[in-house]
């Protein structure tokens, strides 16, 4: 499938260094009187929890079939007067429990299937002393999303050997060269059609190619080289073929509602930033977990940037009355600056300080998980109140 891509979209800059270390870890108290002292932005992967849905309207002509399994479910509510199909798409972002799961060792590659050498090495260096499926699937998209940069050329072969070869693709060219390493690592996996309503922080909207794969039966899993790992967005319409008429790719596709519903709860330093995953099975946020509440004036529109700065820099964009949500923060000080976005009359981006406030991390309350509750609002107290992670919001 062709994927046509906005031609002012800056290709996608993919980080070729490697953080170290559990995301517990990747924020230390720098010693006393160091005034020089410098953070670094941390660049590491969100992993989440939870749900997505979304309501989509469908162009006429598209073909829409229902389609229900563990993590994605599709199904059509309505069809309009001028053809057009109301649907929802629910998606969820769990832990995985592949420790439990039964693998057996991968069987050879038949001629027929991506038996290119460069792949088939590459597989076997990533993977070798890895026993868990899931654990492959993990380390072979990390690669993909760590070493293939973005880049819209139809002109290019998006073969898994050529991808490979240059090191760029566009979508369907990096979910190529998924599929063949995961096949070769003894993975069932497929290529899924589809379209995205709704852009990615590294893909536009439009649309769009991902991967589905199982280890030895059951439930496929989902992944998308170029944003998640374990799920996929709801704002991605999963198409049970890759022929559409020209006549509904002209047609806009309607984003009718969307509950995002994903909670951030640890930092993955196995993939670059940009890149959202689920937990594994052996992976445990540590830290406290921080909720700064952002008062704004009545107006939605309005854009604020939290800015969490310790040890480690972490922003988040709240848009509205909203809550920025920091995971795995370790002991020490930090300090929270929100500041509010806007644009000159010339059109240049402007940010205004807003409030800022200090607090301090306790050890007890990172190895406990503690949830911090920073409210920021003048009428109410800005100091931080910790709470359980399972207990209500203590402001």
């Amino acid at each position: 499938m062709s994927d046509p891509r906005a031609p002012g979209f800056a290709k996608r800059v993919v980080l070729s260094f490697c953080l170290t270390g559990s995301a517990g870890l990747l924020a230390l108290t720098p010693a006393a009187g160091a005034s020089s002292f410098e953070p670094s932005p941390d660049r590491s992967a969100e992993v989440v929890e939870g749900r997505q849905s979304a309501r989509v309207l469908v162009p006429p002509g598209v073909p829409i079939v229902d389609y229900d399994n563990e993590g994605y479910r599709l199904r059509r509510l309505s069809e309009r007067d001028d053809g057009s199909i109301e649907i929802e798409v629910e998606t969820w972002a769990v832990a995985d429990d592949s420790a439990q799961a039964e693998w057996q060792p991968p069987t050879p590659v038949p001629a027929t299937m991506h038996s290119v050498p460069a792949v088939e090495r590459l597989t076997g260096a990533l993977t070798a002393r890895l026993t868990d499926p899931d654990e492959r699937a993990r380390r072979l998209t990390s690669w993909v999303a760590r070493n293939i940069d973005y880049r819209l050329d139809r002109s290019r072969s998006q073969s898994a050997e050529a991808v490979l070869e240059r090191r760029d693709a566009y979508c369907t060219g990096a979910a190529r060269l998924l599929v063949a390493l995961l096949e070769v690592a003894g993975l069932e996996a497929r290529e899924v059609p589809g379209f995205a309503v709704e852009g990615t922080t590294t893909s536009p909207p439009g649309l769009h190619r991902w991967v589905e794969y199982r280890p030895s039966g059951g439930p496929w899993r989902f992944v998308d080289p170029l944003a998640t790992f374990g799920f996929v967005p709801a704002t991605f319409v999963r198409l049970p073929s890759e022929r559409l008429p020209m006549a509904a790719l002209e047609q806009p596709w309607k984003l009718l509602g969307h509950v995002d519903g994903l909670i951030p709860i640890a930092q993955d330093p196995a993939f670059p930033v940009g890149i959202r995953t689920v937990a594994t099975a052996r992976m445990r946020p540590d830290g406290a977990r921080v909720h700064v509440h952002v008062p704004t004036d009545r107006s939605a529109d309005v854009i604020h940037r939290v800015v969490l700065r310790g040890p480690w820099i972490r922003e988040r964009t709240v848009q509205g009355n909203g809550e920025a949500v920091f995971a795995a923060v370790a002991p020490g000080a930090y300090d929270v600056r929100v500041e509010r976005l806007s644009e000159t009359a010339a059109g240049t981006p402007l940010s205004v300080p807003v409030r800022h406030r200090s607090f301090t991390v306790s050890r007890r309350q990172a190895v406990e998980g503690l949830v911090l509750n920073i409210d920021l609002s003048p009428e109410r107290t800005v100091d931080a109140r910790a709470s359980r992670r399972s207990g209500a919001s203590s402001r």
